[in-house]
């Protein structure tokens, strides 16, 4: 062929941006490359082997099914100035040169970026910039492969942060994320080297404690629950939110990854019924425990999902005393049961604290109100005008910055009388969350519900308080009438007493079980009275029935 025809191919290859070369196919020398080419390896690459250019040994082949038989496609790195080559590696004939192996490279550097930009999102989390699970799960496989063969320990944590629920559903879900970067922050802190954290979703957080760093796993926890103590600021406010973590032991040979996520989630729930604020190690025995929180979490979305079948109210009576000893049934307190698959019923707190974690406590509670509200209003329709009930809230509900909206909202719907409704809200809660609970407290009671504080002596009451307190009935915690001819029982339960009545309160006497505990009863003169000895908790019918038989 001739030089014009050759100079003409060069001409074509010149003006393609692409930077393009020619090797001989004897040895892989360069005997042409074209202006790009040289412009980007020097004009003196002619005669150099290409693999002084891109070395065989960092080449990274790209496989794709639509590349034609004898074409090579791969991508390299160039350190020096940061760019990404795509090559493509094919024979041809060059005029004048015969048959050559021609290396066609592209700037791929952009869809790089792109491609890396795409994954780092897929296994980053937006909120934190921790990475996510995906990531996690790909960690925990390299670990395990890493030390596969050798007895080296690892531990896995699984962090959950208890009451956060509360935070979204009250505050707001900026107020929560806030929350959850302050929390993350603070594990990026904690576990600077080469331990990885990680974000699995909602508020729960998986840290791996590298090999080389397991022995100091002690000290980490008791650093997460300290902090833990102090609040969490997020925007213009502070929350507290402690910690339930997980803890898995594990030698790498032994385990593998969905095994050990599986275990660290199972401390952590025996964590968060243990109390808030705790560790608690994985061992066998919590295996069992497993399968009876997966059978009644079954049942709680069973029964969200088929209109809250399985779910049972009972009502528990609570009487007045007269001056001349009977009683007068006076209202009823609704507590909530749940059928199990033996028939059986579970009380709430076999399940009210998974019903929390699962973020169904709020749809449960008003379920429970409106059933309260509408039985109320029925019994008040039947000529007993002033018959109570009185509806337990747990802490998510209390919490709730619209609950005394809700709770018009549902006596609006059932036309019940709020006079007749009673809200009871934990000693606890009440004491701990002050300012909340004075807030709180007088807007029910002017909307024209009354408020009871449950359980109080359980906890730390605080007895200056007492008299500041918005509520219209102490309920003294059981534990104290049940030893009441101990003397010292006996004279505490005397001393709440005259502290609730000198605040102008109703007190009532919970737990009444022996006919000693109700002459104890009438002798303090209580206001109310609650127990087996009277009455277990029933059904609405048979309530009825008891109040047609002893009208109040």
């Amino acid at each position: 062929m001739s030089e014009k025809a050759y100079d003409t191919y060069a001409a074509v290859l010149d003006g393609i941006d692409a930077r393009i070369c020619a090797l001989a196919a004897q040895d892989g020398k360069i005997i042409f490359a074209n202006h790009s080419f040289l412009a980007a390896f020097g004009e003196d690459c002619i005669g150099q082997d290409i693999n002084e250019l891109l070395p065989a040994g960092k080449a990274m082949p790209v496989r794709d099914a639509a590349t034609p038989e004898g074409v090579e496609l791969c991508e390299f790195y160039m350190e020096d100035s940061g760019q990404w080559l795509s090559v493509r590696r094919e024979k041809a004939v060059l005029p004048d040169k015969g048959e050559t192996l021609l290396i066609t490279c592209h700037d791929a550097t952009p869809y790089k970026k792109r491609e890396c930009d795409i994954q780092e999102r897929a296994y980053t989390d937006y909120l934190t910039g921790l990475p996510n699970r995906h990531a996690c799960d790909e960690e925990l496989l390299r670990l395990l492969k890493r030390c596969q063969g050798v007895n080296t320990p690892g531990v896995l944590l699984f962090v959950d942060l208890d009451d956060f629920k509360v935070v979204n559903d009250s505050f707001g879900h900026d107020y929560g994320d806030g929350v959850l970067i302050a929390f993350a922050s603070f594990l990026k802190q904690l576990f600077q080297g080469r331990n990885s954290i990680f974000r699995l979703g909602g508020d729960e957080f998986v840290v791996i404690i590298d090999p080389e760093s397991w022995m100091n796993t002690p000290e980490y926890l008791e650093e997460m629950l300290e902090r833990a103590r102090r609040p969490w600021k997020a925007l213009d406010k502070e929350f507290h939110c402690s910690l339930s973590i997980g803890v898995v032991d594990f030698i790498a040979r032994m385990e593998d990854a969905r095994s050990l996520l599986k275990k660290a989630d199972i401390a952590m729930y025996h964590a968060k019924k243990m109390g808030k604020n705790i560790y608690a190690y994985y061992t066998e025995g919590l295996d069992s425990e497993t399968m009876a929180r997966i059978e009644i979490e079954t049942l709680l979305r069973q029964a969200m999902l088929n209109d809250f079948a399985g779910f049972e109210i009972l009502y528990q009576p609570y009487y007045s005393l007269n001056p001349e000893g009977s009683t007068r049934l006076e209202g009823c307190e609704a507590l909530l049961r749940l059928r199990g698959r033996g028939n059986e019923l579970l009380l709430p707190k076999e399940f009210i604290g998974l019903a929390e974690y699962l973020g169904l406590i709020m749809p449960i509670g008003d379920y429970v109100l409106r059933r309260a509200a509408e039985f109320c209003r029925r019994v008040n329709a039947a000529g007993y005008a002033g018959f109570s009930v009185t509806v337990n809230l747990s802490s998510a509900q209390f919490r709730q910055k619209d609950a005394v909206r809700r709770l018009q909202g549902i006596l609006h719907d059932v036309e019940a009388d709020p006079r007749n409704m009673i809200i009871g809200i934990n000693e606890g809660i009440a004491l701990n969350e002050r300012n909340h609970t004075l807030r709180c407290c007088a807007d029910f009671r002017r909307s024209g519900t009354q408020v009871a504080m449950d359980d109080f002596g359980a906890g730390p009451s605080s007895f200056i308080n007492m008299r500041e307190l918005p509520v219209d009935i102490i309920k003294i915690a059981p534990m104290y009438l049940q030893a009441c001819t101990d003397n010292f029982a006996g004279h505490f339960i005397r001393l709440l007493a005259d502290l609730g009545h000198c605040s102008d309160k109703k007190v009532c006497l919970c737990g009444v079980e022996t006919a000693a505990q109700l002459e104890f009863c009438r002798e303090l003169r209580a206001d109310l009275i609650q127990g087996f000895l009277l009455n277990a908790p029933d059904s609405e019918e048979k309530l009825l029935r008891e109040l047609a038989a002893a009208p109040c």
